[in-house]
C-alpha cells in the first residue's frame, strides 16, 4: 500500500537539480548581486558623508571611486630652524612629526557588487 495524503493525492517528488541546471543559474544569480550605477553613486556619497564626518576631506571624485585625505603637511623649514634654534632639542619633535604626521591618504572605491573598498596609499 502507497502513502497518501490526507486529500487521498501521491506525495509530490522534486527532482535533483541536474548540474548543467545549476551552473546556468549561476551566472543570473550573480548578475541579480550586482548593483546598478544609481545604487553605487549613493553607496559612495554615504561613506564619503561619513568620512567627511570624521574629519576627511574629498580631494577628487569620479562616479565610483574618490580619493580623500586628512592631516596637515609638515614644514620641514620651520622645523629646521627651531632644531637650530635649541640646539638640536626640537630634532626629537621633528622626527616623531616625521614618522606619525603628515597627509594620509584613502582610495575609496565602490564595485559592481556595492562593496566598499578603502586602500591606503
Amino acid at each position: 500500500m502507497s502513502e497518501t495524503t490526507p486529500g487521498g493525492d501521491a506525495p509530490e517528488t522534486t527532482p535533483a537539480p541536474t548540474p548543467d541546471a545549476t551552473a546556468a543559474a549561476t551566472p543570473a544569480a550573480s548578475e541579480d548581486l550586482r548593483k546598478s550605477a544609481d545604487e553605487r553613486k549613493s553607496a559612495l556619497d554615504r561613506v564619503l558623508a561619513d568620512r567627511g564626518a570624521q574629519g576627511w576631506r574629498i580631494e577628487t571624485r569620479s562616479d565610483f571611486q574618490a580619493t580623500i585625505a586628512t592631516g596637515k603637511p609638515i614644514h620641514h623649514v620651520l622645523h629646521l630652524i627651531l632644531t637650530i634654534l635649541t640646539a638640536g632639542l626640537w630634532a626629537i619633535v621633528w622626527i616623531i612629526l616625521a614618522i606619525t604626521g603628515g597627509i594620509k591618504r584613502h582610495i575609496i572605491t565602490i564595485d559592481e557588487y556595492g562593496n566598499v573598498v578603502d586602500q591606503k596609499i
